[in-house]
């Protein structure tokens, strides 16, 4: 499923009672030796509704580039200058197809059943997942 464009202050997630998948973005830069770790346990994941991965370097200097080689065709890698990391997290959020979002540091790991737990809260409580709003600089975030 393709998300339509976003205009600033629509909802990014609809809250329906199912969701197709996931997207998991894990922004890197200079990540190469904890970058593996990560995107592996996002694949362990007990979540079977799909999950989308997407790494976004961040102007990475360092093997990054030969870590994610071995993922090819499993996750989406979008390759940026340096930008910073609220930049970075918004490309990649620009390029999901997922719904909800999720966030991973490429130093972090997650237990193999935190996407399905929080599945549980996506249908569970609507409202939690209809506060991710985009908002343009002349528009303050709403929930």
């Amino acid at each position: 499923m393709h998300n339509p464009p976003i205009s600033p202050g629509q909802p990014r997630v609809s809250c329906s009672e199912s969701f197709p998948s996931v997207s998991v973005i894990i922004p890197v830069r200079n990540g190469a030796r904890t970058l593996a770790c990560a995107i592996d346990r996002v694949l362990a994941q007990t979540y079977t509704d799909g999950v989308e991965i997407i790494v976004v370097k961040n102007g990475s200097t360092d093997a990054t580039t030969s870590v994610l080689a071995g993922y090819a065709g499993r996750i989406t890698v979008l390759n940026l200058p340096h930008r910073g990391i609220a930049a970075t997290r918004n490309s990649a959020v620009g390029a999901s197809h997922g719904e909800p979002l999720a966030f991973l540091d490429a130093d972090d790991t997650w237990l193999p059943e935190k996407l399905a737990e929080r599945s549980r809260s996506w249908t569970q409580i609507p409202a939690m997942c209809s506060s991710i709003m985009r908002a343009s600089p002349s528009t303050a975030m709403e929930p």
